[in-house]
Parts: C-alpha cells; structure tokens; sequence
C-alpha cells in the first residue's frame, strides 16, 4: 500500500484499510510512537522482529495498549522461531517466548554439549522449516542439534526462550567479555538517546575497544562525555566505551537492521 516504510503514513494506512497485522522492526516502531500512539481499532497483532525489542520499547506498547508480539527468527527456518505473546512480553521482557511448534530448540555450550535450563549457550533449531544446506556453499553450521544460528540464549524452565546476543557482538576488552546488546540498552535509557549501536573496534592496548554510535532526539544535542558518564552510573566501568559517536541515523541493511561493519568504519578511519 506504500512504496517505502513511512512512521506518519503507517498508522493511517492501518486505520484506513482495516489492517488486523503488521510486521515490524523495533526501529520502525519507536519512530511510529514518536509520532502517534493509536493504529486504530482494527489491529490485533504488531509482529515485532529484526532485532531485539528494548524494555524500554514492550513498556511504551504496554501503556499504549498495543497487541505486540517479540518473535526470534531467520530466513533460514523460515522466518519464526519463537514468539511472546503481549502479555508474556509484558510480564517477562526479556523472552521472545516458547518456540513455534514446528521447530526444536537446543542450547548448545561451547563443548559442544546441551545446555541445561539456565545457561547460556548457542541457539540450534531443528525441523521440516529449517534449511538443509545452503547452495554450493559449505559453512559448517549443522551438527548434531540441527542448524547452529550463531546467536546466543538460554532456555528458561516453562521453555521460554531469551536471547542474549550474537557471539560476535560479544566484545572481549582488557581481558573482560561485554555484551553489546547490554551497553547500546543502557543506553537508549537516556532520554538524550532514541536508538543507539555498540561494536567492538579492533585495539593494540585493550584487543577491542568498546564504541557506541547514538542518535538523540531532534531537539537535544548531548555530548559524548555526558553519555559515557550516564553508563558509568548503570554500568560497570569496564562496559563504558570508549568513544562515542552522535548521528542523525544509523547506518542500516535492506532489511532494516543495524549495519555493524559500516558501524565500525566510522571508528576505524
């Protein structure tokens, strides 16, 4: 119904047209809210994916009484894994919920062994929606379990599925594992920051320094030092970055999610 995404536009299409569900990526949620906070009466489902959905975020859907659904998945099983519903996702923000009933879940630790409830390790899916192999390239990622997805979790006790990350957003600094999932949150906590991305950039002294692109509020112009010192004051100081960057935007994919390797140039140049 529209050429391109439009955070004005959307709302009024979904009210327009009777739409009863949408598919969402995090970012393109927080800009809709910026401007609006009904869809109408029609919408009964916002499918929310593509990235990890802050808290900050499932409690704004919540006051706004939005039906907003976390979902985890890849093209390769067939877009879902795993699904909260609104009211998992607001009780328990950190879940994407239990997985789909097509697909098996293991989490997989570093010897190669299943995880027990708790722990966090590898995300590995089987079943009929999973991809076998990829065409003529080898890439090593099934075994076992099923296909290795590269992204980090824990499998809670009722079954409920938290990601924590991909392994390689796991920056290793000074002999310290950070996670930058952890730091770009803490982040977007500030009301100076409305999104906000955290990479590891290669370092001779600490291996990986930490660095954190922001983007504030069209009205406010923070500075880099005010933002280090509002992490410290959540964080350890480890996790603080290094350098900070403010942007208008963040760099992106076709899909919509955060380009890390254009992130990194902006540090490495």
């Amino acid at each position: 119904m529209t050429e391109s995404f439009d955070a004005e536009l959307t709302p009024r299409v979904v009210d327009q047209y009777d739409v009863t569900a949408i598919s969402l990526v995090p970012t393109m949620l927080k800009r809709i809210l910026h401007t609006t906070e009904s869809f109408g009466s029609s919408l009964r489902c916002v499918l929310l994916g593509g990235a990890p959905a802050s808290i900050a975020l499932l409690k704004r859907c919540q006051h706004s009484d939005l039906p907003v659904y976390p979902t985890y998945g890849m093209t390769e099983t067939a877009s879902q894994i795993a699904t909260a519903t609104p009211d998992v996702a607001f009780e328990d923000p950190e879940t994407v919920g239990q997985p789909l009933v097509i697909h098996n879940l293991t989490i997989v630790g570093k010897d190669g062994n299943r995880c027990p409830h708790g722990d966090v390790g590898e995300i590995v899916v089987s079943g009929q929606a999973v991809i076998n192999e990829y065409h003529n390239v080898e890439t090593g990622q099934w075994g076992e379990y099923g296909f290795h997805t590269g992204d980090l979790g824990r499998l809670e006790e009722d079954g409920r599925l938290v990601v924590v990350g991909r392994r390689e957003d796991r920056i290793l600094t000074g002999g310290e594992t950070v996670s930058a999932e952890e730091v770009s949150d803490t982040l977007e906590l500030s009301d100076q920051v409305t999104q906000a991305a955290v990479v590891g950039v290669g370092d001779q002294t600490w291996g990986e320094r930490i660095c954190a692109v922001v983007v504030p509020p069209t009205d406010l112009n923070p500075s880099s030092c005010e933002l280090m010192e509002f992490v410290e004051n959540h964080l350890s100081g480890y996790k603080v970055p290094k350098e900070i960057k403010i942007r208008s935007s963040l760099p992106r994919t076709d899909s919509g999610t955060v380009d890390r390797e254009a992130l990194k140039k902006l540090f490495s140049s």
